[in-house]
């Protein structure tokens, strides 16, 4: 009998669900088996070291050596597709005489066999099965302009899944393992979060693949999942800065302007609050952002506690320092002191002209009155006395 020259080669494909049941072949999936000649030499029928399984999930190869002597090494290979991930697979190499040697298969990387000859037989088995499709929420939390108080803990995030998605719901606490790579089904998920901290603007959900590239299907509130998609969907809270008004009036309850004022901060820097008066807003550079005169706006206020004082009245006023607090926080954003009043200094007689010779001028003149009624009186009561 006539030793053969050729070995054959053949790989199957299989893939399997998520839950590794429902095996069915695996048509056209790459794999590939390059044969390399350590002695002799070895030629590949076909040629090509990859090529894809066919309805059967089977893809083969012929090699033919140039001796009966000659060896090989088969160097086997699948390519992954999205959304699969390796299960698990082994090469069983059948010799000539009927014995047999096995390899296991740990990955989709290549894989060597060694020492095959004429006549060998080998029968690669590769299990895909569909990735996990996860999720992940993350709450994000910007305190940095207003400094804000809360903790990314302090909502509560959800996605709440389709019929498609087996109206799966996952919710919990950014971290947790309820929402973080949590196990969920192929389909579209509507995104939410409650909390009770207020003075914060939410952002739109932003969903990207955790890992990898890829692209994501999702609008500001809801990502839909295709089988194996591994996908974070993130929002971020930002705290809103405070906002502070007042007025400034005569005792008549008429808008004053010019007055200037200190506004002291929680850290305690202070800031020159100049009352603007102009035709729009937008005229206004200082830290007083309302035209109108006599009437202040002061916004991008922190959280904290804060002292309003005038520093300066209006032109013909008294100052009045007394001190003014308030505070800002999530639950107050916008306050209102509403106005304050200032008194108008009282008028100040004018002195007389003419230096010191008219003050002797008048008060002689005032003496002489003085005298003349005194005569008058004595007149008067001399001849009342006459008469009696």
């Amino acid at each position: 009998m006539n030793s053969p020259l050729t070995a054959n080669v053949s790989i199957h494909k299989d893939v399997v669900d998520e839950n590794g049941e429902n095996k069915k072949p695996g048509k056209d999936w790459t794999v590939g088996a390059k044969a390399t000649a350590t002695t002799d030499s070895v030629t590949a029928n076909p040629t090509a070291a990859t090529k894809k399984t066919d309805s059967n999930g089977d893809a083969k190869w012929g090699l033919k050596f140039s001796k009966t002597t000659g060896r090989a090494t088969v160097a086997i290979s699948e390519t992954q597709q999205d959304g699969f991930e390796f299960k698990e697979g082994s090469c069983s190499i059948t010799h000539i005489d009927g014995s047999k040697d096995t390899k296991k298969l740990t990955s989709d990387k290549s894989t060597d066999l060694t020492g095959i000859k004429p006549g060998d037989t080998v029968d690669c088995t590769y299990v895909n099965k569909v990735s996990d499709t996860a999720l992940t929420l993350v709450k994000k939390v910007d305190n940095k302009a207003a400094a804000g108080t809360a903790k990314d803990t302090d909502w509560t995030l959800k996605a709440a899944g389709d019929v498609a998605a087996g109206n799966k719901t996952i919710e919990g606490k950014t971290g947790s393992s309820e929402v973080t790579k949590a196990k969920v089904k192929a389909g579209k998920y509507a995104l939410s979060e409650t909390g009770t901290p207020k003075g914060y603007e939410a952002s739109d959900w932003v969903c990207k693949p955790t890992s990898g590239s890829g692209v994501v299907t999702s609008d500001k509130s809801s990502v839909t999942l295709k089988s194996g998609d591994d996908v974070t969907c993130t929002i971020t809270n930002t705290a809103k800065t405070g906002a502070v008004t007042w007025g400034k009036t005569n005792e008549s309850g008429n808008d004053l302007k010019g007055s200037v004022w200190t506004l002291t901060g929680p850290d305690g820097a202070e800031l020159t609050i100049e009352d603007c008066a102009a035709a729009s807003a937008s005229e206004c550079t200082g830290q007083d952002k309302d035209p109108a005169a006599g009437k202040f706006s002061v916004t991008g206020l922190k959280w904290g506690d804060y002292k309003l004082t005038e520093k300066k009245a209006p032109a013909g006023y008294i100052l009045d320092d007394t001190p003014h607090t308030f505070t800002v926080s999530g639950s107050e954003l916008d306050k209102s002191l509403g106005s304050y009043t200032n008194e108008q200094k009282p008028q100040v007689a004018l002195p007389l002209t003419g230096g010191t010779g008219s003050q002797i001028y008048l008060i002689g003149g005032a003496a002489l009155l003085a005298a003349a009624g005194a005569i008058a009186l004595l007149k008067g009561l001399r001849r009342r006395n006459r008469k009696h």
